[in-house]
């Protein structure tokens, strides 16, 4: 019995002279990479160097033969710009990388040397899409990390997987209000298993940061919110250790460590931050870190393996199960609505609710995200037939993209749903989801200025040209970065549910608040790029999206009365397929018209530069589109002629 202290300080020692050096060799390495690159952030890198080697060497258990599997504990590095250190330990412990994972290979510390070179799989800031599977996100764009994590816990979750998530967050970036965001969705959904780690070095880029952002007022906070705090030494390995160990199994649990900035070197203390020591001070930064070796053999090179999960397989991509033609009689049997219906009139938000509803009851695949308008984007419909795949986010619409990216990176489908206005807040996170190419389904409602009486503040009018810009990249499967789809009837919209499920990529659905009539037969087929002819003519080609092909219905009317004989296209999908311009233009005498009720950049401007990039398309295009701030009226009538868009 007496013994056993003994054994306990001695095996603590040996774990923090054996962390120690081996944080003082990854440090070296980072110093190396970096100013060999040229910039790259080491004194970030060297804040967090004790906790990233306890977390990879010594707590988390993973397979660095396979950092595929589902089953491995996950880090998640929110504050990015640390990224050299955590490359330097992979590469130490010959962890393999590989876009494919049947041509993976080690990474070894001789790569380490082509840190932001343009054919590396080391970006300047975690990108899993180059290659570097160790991560599921892309970070950098602060404060996004801890609501992607809550994202790979859900998945775990529902897979029955018990693993950990580590984020590792900064105390500058904690001012970012998506953290807290997070914080509140990880007391709503229990996900205990996400463990904050708060790396407070106390510097910003530009100086020291606010009093707010103290560690004993960041305790505070996360205490209020509900977290078991733990106060450590982010340099002492044995309260690193202890700190993780002291956990309680099923209670929200967050580290709040303190370390230095530029920890080790000199010529990196201070207000220091993203510059490498130039090759003159390389050596005598080297020396620093030499200097604090707790023992005099070298355990530098010491394989310390992580250990091993479970062995556990990626979900398989399902062959989807096709949803039957809509028959919305039968589909609102029991609804209150179905009289309206009955009249032939049905919003695009209802009919996608309706198909969410159905998809998920065939696809156990699918979740759904809302922040809290679930009656109005009616995914309602599907919280009710399908609870353990509905999650609630409230109003924190950063948050609900970030979970979303988190969560689709283990073959789960995610559609988010809100406002098409309240979702211009996330553009950030979207874009950084699409950096690491989640496949998420992103489902905008009370598009257009055509809502009327609610005024700007709640119309989705910037949307389409935003969604556009994004439309006109490519990834890495050679397909546009994101797929617009933008329903002008309800049948529509129930089969683009269909075809968001079946794309592996990001898909963006705007719809529309009015009940409208049916265009479509439910029997219709849609395809990406694809637009309907409505109405053939030879004078000129009406391609209108949206709300607008009903206003443009009426102004067909008028001008076949003027004589006048127009074509009228319903252009329901960006990017628009090219040869339907080239049709247009040539059966319409190169008279081309666009019609959209949302501000510039949209559908006008993706007709135009089809025609300007190809010489043999000879037309002109005039746009049509919301030119002025709109603001309420009480009919969209009212709201269309103010914007100068009316029939």
């Amino acid at each position: 019995m007496r013994q056993k202290p003994e054994t306990t300080k001695r095996n603590s020692m040996d774990s923090y002279q054996e962390i120690s050096n081996k944080a003082i060799f990854l440090c070296k390495l980072v110093l190396k990479m970096t100013t060999h690159a040229g910039s790259g952030h080491p004194s970030s890198s060297l804040s967090i160097a004790h906790i990233i080697t306890a977390l990879m060497y010594k707590i988390m258990k993973y397979d660095l033969n396979d950092p595929w599997n589902p089953a491995n504990d996950r880090l998640v590095l929110s504050e990015g710009h640390a990224v050299p250190l955590v490359y330097a330990a992979y590469a130490d412990l010959n962890g393999v990388w590989g876009v494919d994972q049947n041509k993976k290979q080690v990474l070894t510390i001789d790569d380490l040397f082509s840190l932001r070179q343009i054919n590396s799989p080391l970006d300047g800031h975690p990108n899993p899409s180059t290659g570097f599977p160790f991560f599921d996100c892309a970070t950098g764009s602060l404060g996004q990390g801890l609501s992607c994590a809550c994202g790979l816990a859900i998945s775990a979750r529902a897979q029955g997987i018990k693993k950990k998530v580590y984020v590792i967050i900064g105390d500058g970036e904690s001012r970012e209000g998506q953290i807290w965001e997070a914080c509140d969705f990880i007391i709503d959904h229990g996900l205990t298993e996400v463990i904050p780690v708060f790396n407070c070095n106390g510097l910003g880029q530009t100086g020291s940061v606010s009093k707010q952002q103290s560690p004993q007022n960041l305790a505070s906070k996360l205490k209020a919110f509900g977290f078991d705090i733990r106060n450590i030494d982010g340099h002492n390995p044995v309260e690193i250790l202890e700190s993780f160990q002291q956990k309680k199994g099923n209670h929200p649990f967050a580290v709040l460590a303190k370390t230095v900035k530029g920890w080790g070197v000199e010529l990196l203390k201070g207000d220091n931050h993203g510059k490498p020591v130039s090759k003159k001070t390389l050596d005598q930064a080297l020396s620093d870190l030499d200097s604090l070796k707790t023992c005099n053999h070298d355990t530098n090179r010491v394989k310390v393996h992580p250990s091993s999960p479970q062995k556990i397989k990626n979900l398989p991509e399902k062959k989807l199960q096709l949803l039957p033609d809509p028959d919305f009689y039968s589909l609102l049997e029991n609804d209150p609505y179905l009289s309206k219906y009955q009249k032939g009139l049905m919003s695009t938000r209802r009919a996608f609710g309706l198909a969410l509803k159905e998809s998920g009851q065939i696809n156990n695949q699918i979740f759904v995200l809302d922040a809290d308008v679930s009656n109005s984007t009616f995914t309602e419909y599907f919280s009710k037939s399908c609870p353990e795949r509905f999650i609630q986010c409230f109003i924190g619409e950063q948050n609900m993209i970030s979970v979303a990216a988190g969560l689709s990176k283990s073959n789960y489908i995610p559609f988010v749903a809100s406002f098409a206005k309240f979702l211009v807040r996330g553009y950030d996170q979207l874009e950084l989801a699409l950096i690491a190419e989640a496949n998420i389904k992103l489902c905008g409602s009370h598009v257009g200025i055509n809502i009327g009486a609610d005024g700007p503040s709640q119309m989705g009018i910037t949307d389409l040209g935003y969604m556009r810009t994004l439309s006109t990249v490519h990834n890495n499967d050679g397909e546009p970065l994101i797929v617009i789809l933008n329903p002008a009837c309800a049948v529509a919209a129930y089969k683009f549910v269909q075809l968001m499920t079946e794309h592996k990529g990001c898909c963006y659905l705007r719809l529309i608040r009015q009940d409208l009539p049916l265009l479509y037969l439910p029997s219709e087929k849609f395809e990406f790029g694809g637009a309907k002819l409505l109405r053939k003519g030879k004078d000129v080609a009406i391609m209108a999206t949206g709300y607008m092909v009903h206003a443009c219905i009426k102004v067909v009317e008028e001008l076949v009365e003027a004589g006048i004989s127009p074509s009228l296209y319903d252009c329901y999908s960006i990017p628009v397929n090219p040869q339907t311009v080239t049709e247009a233009a040539l059966e319409n005498g190169g008279k081309i018209v666009t019609v959209e009720d949302n501000y510039g950049n949209g559908l006008g401007t993706e007709i135009a530069s089809i025609v300007s990039s190809d010489p043999s398309i000879k037309a002109v295009v005039k746009q049509l589109y919301a030119k002025r701030i709109p603001k309420s009226g009480i009919l969209s009538e009212d709201v269309l002629d103010f914007a100068g868009i009316g029939v």
